[in-house]
């Protein structure tokens, strides 16, 4: 069997996915965000080649979900699919989908928060909160807190470790560590632990004195996916679930939506969209199915392979930080 330390980033997601099929058969998986040209399709497709029982896949446009619908059901008609609405950026939202699935039987053997939104250009609040951070980070909070007995049933009937909770982050969260002081850019005073990376912005052409810069809430978003894994991992190891994040690289896919054009076309012309959609889901089908991965191997991968993130993106007292301030933005307290 393969493992992590043979693959690159030049791996597919297809590839990983066949090297670990046994872990994948007859298991039931939720992916968050997924339409046609994005990272989730392309977990959702790795997925549905190695015969799992049951996807669940969370959307917000019906038009996309259908369409997905179409092509996994044409290549894979063998597989279960069940569409599951779901708006991560409103907590109403998060918790109508959440009690759906827990009315449903089975247990959740994988969960991959994949959905995202990146370079929203106007400072955008929804429930009171960045965009960007309700959206990346605290929707899947909330999610997968709701839902973790389903994740915790799947621990009794299955070898533990094996049930897993993957976030994709990305290389963007060394831009930003999570501003507690400041979470919606109001112009408040943050401490110097919580200053953007300066020098890395002003070197990508974005200005960091700007009171909001979008780069900086997708990149603090970002980093608190990372500490969420970190948390998760350290609070639920024992029971049985690990979680990891992972950086998908440089796609093109629809989280681009609001770059400006002008941006967008310095972006390909720079080369660094330079993975396929296959090729940027593979970490997410390494981080949720390689058996040899344990609560010490790490949290973030990136080209398939454990790296270090930033500092401030693998602090334990700060992903506890984050952790009580997500409860507090949700209005409820979760024990695990």
């Amino acid at each position: 069997m393969t493992t992590f330390a043979e693959f690159n980033k030049q791996t597919s997601a297809k590839e990983v996915a066949s090297s670990f099929g046994e872990f994948i058969r007859g298991r039931n998986v939720v992916i968050t965000g997924v339409n046609p040209d994005g990272i989730g399709y392309g977990i959702a497709e790795a997925v549905a080649s190695q015969d799992p029982a049951l996807v669940i896949m969370t959307y917000r446009s019906q038009s996309k979900s259908d369409e997905v619908l179409k092509k996994l059901r044409a290549s894979y008609p063998n597989v279960s699919y069940r569409p599951l609405q779901m708006d991560l950026s409103s907590q109403i939202s998060v918790r109508t989908a959440a009690k759906e699935l827990n009315k449903w039987p089975e247990p959740v053997d994988t969960l991959f928060n994949n959905a995202g939104v990146m370079s929203v250009q106007d400072r955008t609040l929804v429930d009171g909160i960045d965009i960007h951070f309700a959206t990346n980070h605290l929707g899947h909070f909330l999610f997968t807190n709701l839902i973790l007995d389903k994740l915790l049933a799947s621990v009794q009937s299955s070898v533990p470790g094996s049930t897993r909770v993957v976030n994709v982050s990305g290389g963007w969260h060394s831009m930003s560590p999570v501003r507690f002081d400041d979470l919606n850019f109001e112009g408040k005073h943050i401490p110097v632990d919580q200053e953007p990376n300066k020098e890395k912005l002003i070197k990508l052409g974005f200005d960091p004195s700007k009171p909001y810069v979008p780069e900086v809430a997708y990149g603090q978003s970002k980093t608190a996916n990372i500490l969420f894994s970190l948390y998760l991992t350290k609070r639920l190891h024992e029971q049985g679930i690990l979680s990891y994040a992972i950086c998908p690289g440089g796609v093109m896919t629809e989280i681009g939506r609001h770059v400006p054009e002008k941006r967008a076309q310095q972006i390909i012309a720079s080369g660094i969209l330079d993975k396929t959609q296959e090729q940027g889901a593979a970490p997410a089908l390494v981080a949720a199915f390689d058996p040899a991965l344990t609560e010490k191997s790490g949290v973030f991968i990136d080209n398939c392979q454990f790296r270090d993130p930033s500092p401030h993106a693998s602090d334990p007292a700060i992903a506890e930080r984050l952790w009580h301030l997500s409860e507090e933005l949700v209005r409820e307290r979760f024990v695990i």
